[in-house]
């Protein structure tokens, strides 16, 4: 019979050994299979020369209670908490290193390796409290600072251990895996029982790693083990597909493939995103659920985190850019034109029309043209007003005094540029939305600008009922 650390029966046969947890055991038993699974490791390894391989057997059905010195023995050999293994929760210690682990990724991230190093080596010292997966993060990340300081042995050496303990299924090779731990790590629903790096950044890495030891098949074929785990998910634009596709065409140019051209002739006429940043978000999330339905909750993880990023980088620069146009658009409308002013409404307007906040350009636009207008850049004038008006029939079509003084304006360009039956039509068409406006004495402004543009373009009757129209608009000449 086996002995327990300290010399004495094994710990399941002990009397003090507690009494059955019918309730939690279970839980901890399939942490205990799941985490032994993931190490490669049979029951009697995981066993040593400290309990028997039935006693693991037995803890991993829900059948036995392991002493608090079987705990610590078990956690160490697979590398969690004591706590982990046990309620199945980190103590704050592995908050602190998923933390750090963070911080060097976003140092490797910005080509930092000196920070990446330094970080890293901070949270690897021996009596850190580490958590399930650590190990593989950890070594992810030094094969990422390997390849930043042009090393890309010892990157590929350590990527390639990271793909041979992936199932066979994720790594495309049609190779026949231990069936029951492959199944394991594929049906599992928790997240921590999945493989804890994301193959795309896996093989993204690797296929790089090749390319820089001059092994252009080699990056081929990583290249497309991670395109085909992402066609899976139905995710076309990643940054990780973008970078797969680009280290394939590569390497197939350095084949000497002729299929090279066809496809970087197909890049080149490809549209780009031609999705709305919502519907390349719902796209993104729907990939996500597919791949937490495939057991790659890792990955999953990483392209709603890679998603969450991009749109909080978007809100936070479409704010900046929303904030510094409204200062532009007060400066302006209190009368400052100078040219910092207009500088900032043009760089406001060029970052939000590539932001996607129509309506603000759409403002920025309109002043831009009443510039233009002013200083007799009529082409210039009439094109950021037509910009201005289409993009508040996108943004906001329901705001009608908008609307008409953006046709106001376009009818003075008409008419500056000597065009009166323009410039009459677009007072025509300012006069019918302005009939949607509440009166007040904005609408009699408009009605007053409406009427002079009228008379402008030599329509009396038109101009005439248009300024009965603005007195009326503040209760003048009703009976």
């Amino acid at each position: 019979m086996t002995n327990d650390a300290d010399g004495a029966s094994p710990p399941e046969a002990r009397p003090d050994a507690g009494p059955p947890v019918h309730d939690v055991q279970p839980a901890l038993g399939r942490r205990l299979r799941e985490l032994r699974l993931r190490r490669g490791l049979s029951q009697s390894a995981l066993a040593g020369d400290v309990v028997s391989p039935s006693a693991i057997s037995l803890l991993e059905s829900g059948h036995r209670q392991p002493t608090q010195r079987t705990l610590h023995y078990l956690a160490q050999q697979l590398g969690c908490t004591v706590e982990f293994l046990r309620d199945g929760v980190e103590p704050a210690g592995g908050a602190t290193l998923r933390l750090a682990l963070a911080r060097t990724e976003l140092a490797v991230l910005s080509g930092d390796a000196e920070t990446a190093r330094a970080e890293l080596n901070a949270v690897t010292g021996d009596g850190m409290v580490h958590y399930p997966g650590y190990g593989e993060q950890v070594r992810l990340l030094r094969a990422l600072i390997a390849e930043l300081t042009g090393e890309p042995v010892d990157a590929v050496r350590l990527l390639e251990g990271l793909v041979d303990a992936m199932p066979a299924s994720w790594r495309g090779t049609g190779e026949e895996d231990d069936a029951e731990a492959d199944a394991d790590r594929r049906s599992s629903t928790d997240p921590d029982s999945a493989f804890p790096c994301p193959p795309t950044a896996v093989f993204a890495a690797l296929a790089r790693g090749y390319r820089a030891l001059g092994r252009p098949e080699d990056a081929a074929r990583a290249a497309r083990q991670g395109l085909a785990l992402l066609a899976s998910l139905r995710l076309d634009e990643d940054c990780y597909a973008a970078e797969l596709r680009e280290v394939l065409l590569l390497a197939m140019d350095e084949l000497g493939a002729p299929a090279a051209e066809a496809v970087a002739r197909r890049t080149l006429a490809a549209d780009g995103l031609a999705d709305s940043e919502t519907g390349r978000v719902r796209a993104r999330l729907a990939a996500a659920s597919r791949a937490r339905e495939q057991g790659l909750v890792t990955e999953a993880l990483r392209i709603v985190d890679s998603t969450r990023a991009v749109v909080l980088f978007g809100q936070e620069r479409r704010r900046a850019a929303r904030f510094r146009a409204t200062a532009a658009l007060l400066l302006y409308g209190r009368g400052d034109g100078g040219d910092d002013v207009v500088d900032a409404l043009r760089t406001s307007c060029r970052e939000l029309s590539a932001l996607g906040d129509a309506a603000t350009a759409g403002r920025c636009a309109a002043a831009l043209a009443e510039v233009a207008l002013r200083e007799g850049e009529l082409e210039a004038a009439r094109q950021l007003a037509e910009r201005s008006l289409d993009a508040l029939s996108d943004a906001d079509p329901g705001a009608p005094l908008a609307e008409v003084r953006i046709r106001l304006m376009l009818g003075r360009i008409r008419a500056e540029a000597g065009d009166r039956e323009a410039a009459g039509e677009q007072a025509t068409a300012a006069a019918e939305v302005l009939r949607r406006v509440p009166e007040g004495r904005e609408a009699a402004d408009a009605w007053r600008e409406t009427g002079e543009l009228l008379e402008r373009a030599g329509d009396a009757e038109g101009a005439l009922a248009a300024f009965r129209k603005a007195l009326g608009a503040v209760g003048i000449g009703r009976s």
